[in-house]
């Protein structure tokens, strides 16, 4: 088997250590992502792939990987780790391809994962958009039901004792109710703050949450209707 490539943010380096797998051996077997995937060229690996981390790290763990194995270890409550496409951000576009579901793996469970405190506010807020915009999603099923059923009760064994693998494991759930209805109004809003003011995905869906008057929600919701995921959202 080949020997993996890893990939990762500095904040999550040190827990490869950790991991039941081969320890990489040169700077060239680590990349480490500082920041969401930008629309630009990736280059393929023929080489498996060994992500952990948030969101933006998975991501680009499942470009490179194209067809080849690609090991998810999140950190975040994003959902990334079980849905079949990336997001890729330019200046003023954002674009999603299709990907390579990666397999999830849970040792998330037995992870020394340190999150800051707006860290943690920002993916739970990411995760309960994708509750709620999958609960009233026009494409619905009783599968994607069951599962923001399941990711509600991980968010109340989070909100009780504050463990960062109960808040992972409701991002997972909520990811694959996404995977099945995607996301509509709410996160097609958090574009135009993230595209138009350069906020970060977690923190504009927490924006639009708490209606942070710095905006003109109004506008915001103008111009996320060009969006065609905008309108698969249940009024």
């Amino acid at each position: 088997m080949p020997f993996p490539i890893y990939v990762t943010s500095k904040s999550n380096k040190s827990l490869i250590d950790l991991l039941p797998f081969s320890k990489p051996k040169t700077v060239e077997d680590i990349i480490i992502v500082d920041s969401p995937p930008t629309i630009k060229k990736y280059e393929r690996t023929r080489r498996p792939v060994i992500a952990i981390g948030g969101g933006s790290v998975i991501d680009t763990a499942k470009i490179i990987s194209g067809n080849n194995s690609c090991i998810a270890i999140p950190t975040t409550a994003s959902g990334s780790a079980v849905t079949s496409w990336a997001v890729l951000w330019g200046e003023k576009e954002r674009k999603t391809i299709n990907t390579k579901k990666p397999i999830l793996c849970d040792f998330y469970r037995n992870l020394s994962i340190k999150l800051n405190a707006a860290a943690r506010e920002n993916t739970y807020y990411d995760c309960a958009f994708h509750i709620s915009e999958s609960r009233f999603s026009v494409k619905v099923t009783a599968d994607s039901i069951s599962f923001c059923n399941i990711a509600e009760r991980f968010l109340d064994k989070y909100n009780k004792n504050k463990k960062i693998g109960d808040l992972i494991e409701a991002g997972n759930y909520a990811g694959r109710a996404i995977e099945i209805t995607g996301t509509n109004k709410f996160h097609a809003m958090s574009y135009v703050l993230t595209l138009e003011y350069g906020i970060p995905h977690g923190e504009s869906l927490k924006c639009i949450a708490l209606k942070d008057k710095r905006f003109d929600w109004a506008d915001i919701d103008n111009k996320a209707r060009k969006y065609k995921k905008y309108y698969e959202y249940k009024r």
